[in-house]
């Protein structure tokens, strides 16, 4: 089994804090498993090598609020936190947030 890891370098780097409490973000881990014939299988990753498996993984990151358990991607808060500094707060009213903010109460 090939193993696919992706991470924005700005996820080890960069601070970030929730829009809805102002607590600092933790990065999580989301893994999704592809066998074969199934639908977005494939037999090259995206380095270009070619592998020839029956299951390959792919490991994403997200961010994840440890205290309102909200999930947001990289890119969508890289714009959160534009405002944030804009604004000069962590917390923002709900007018504020741009597109979808996160999924509320995601245990996935």
């Amino acid at each position: 089994m090939a193993i696919e890891y992706e991470m924005p370098l700005g996820m080890l780097v960069r601070k970030m804090y929730c829009a809805g409490c102002g607590t600092r973000l933790a990065r999580k881990q989301v893994r999704k498993t592809y066998q074969r014939g199934e639908e977005g299988f494939r037999n090259t990753l995206s380095t270009g090598s070619a592998v020839n498996v029956k299951s390959y993984t792919t490991v994403t990151y997200v961010y994840r609020c440890p205290n309102c358990h909200r999930e947001i991607t990289y890119e969508d808060q890289v714009r959160v936190a534009k405002i944030q500094a804009r604004t000069g707060s962590k917390i923002l009213p709900e007018g504020a947030k741009p597109g979808e903010m996160g999924r509320e109460g995601s245990d996935k």
